[in-house]
């Protein structure tokens, strides 16, 4: 028997740019998105607590007038030009929002159902819109985006991932992926144990996929 064996070649090196709690920002999904040409990566991965902490009620006051609270300070917004650079503050900040008559408004106070059907709707609709920048930026290239769910997003908000991906997009949760072509693995569980907030997916450790 020998005393050593010939050494298997060493695998190629894989470089990432991971990163968490992106929570409904735009602007830090396309500055992630962009890290991958930027730092010149093999991969990026997104770990979850991909959607946004709050829905935004904008109630319309006549035509072109827009009336909103954000972060307990009341807002008046004037005009289309407005309400468009209002939308892009509440999309940096991580926020949805909902442009209602204040019929619409003081109906939805006694109806958290619906409140929350608007939250899902909303959250669906920027992660799908988030889906298709990364696969049009990320066409052409090897980079694949691998993107998994945490605790602060729902199962029916993630149903969007596996609807929306094609090419460059990878979900990955509760599944063993090969990242680049050397062999390396990844899994990944976006759950996690209860928290004080009672946050979309807890679960007791024995009940942990």
């Amino acid at each position: 028997m020998p005393f050593w064996s010939k050494k298997k070649p060493a695998s190629k090196r894989v470089k990432l740019f991971f990163a968490t709690d992106v929570h409904g920002s735009e602007p830090t999904f396309r500055k992630f998105i962009n890290a991958a040409k930027v730092y010149q990566v093999d991969a990026l991965v997104l770990g979850g607590d991909i959607t946004g902490k709050m829905l935004v009620p904008v109630i319309t006051d006549g035509p072109g007038h827009y009336r909103a609270t954000l972060q307990s300070n009341p807002v008046s917004i004037q005009g289309d030009e407005g309400l468009t650079e209002f939308e892009k503050k509440l999309g940096k900040l991580g926020f949805y929002h909902a442009v209602l008559s204040a019929a619409e408004y003081q109906a939805l106070l006694d109806d958290p159902e619906r409140v929350d059907a608007i939250y899902t709707e909303k959250a669906r609709e920027r992660l799908a819109s988030w889906v298709r920048l990364a696969e049009e930026r990320l066409a052409g290239t090897d980079v694949r985006c691998f993107i998994t769910g945490g605790n602060d997003d729902s199962p029916e908000v993630l149903e969007v991932l596996a609807r929306e991906a094609r090419d460059r997009v990878v979900p990955c949760e509760g599944r063993l992926v090969d990242v680049g072509d050397e062999g390396h693995t990844m899994v990944s569980l976006g759950y996690s144990n209860p928290t004080p907030w009672d946050t979309p997916r807890e679960l007791e450790e024995p009940e942990l996929p």
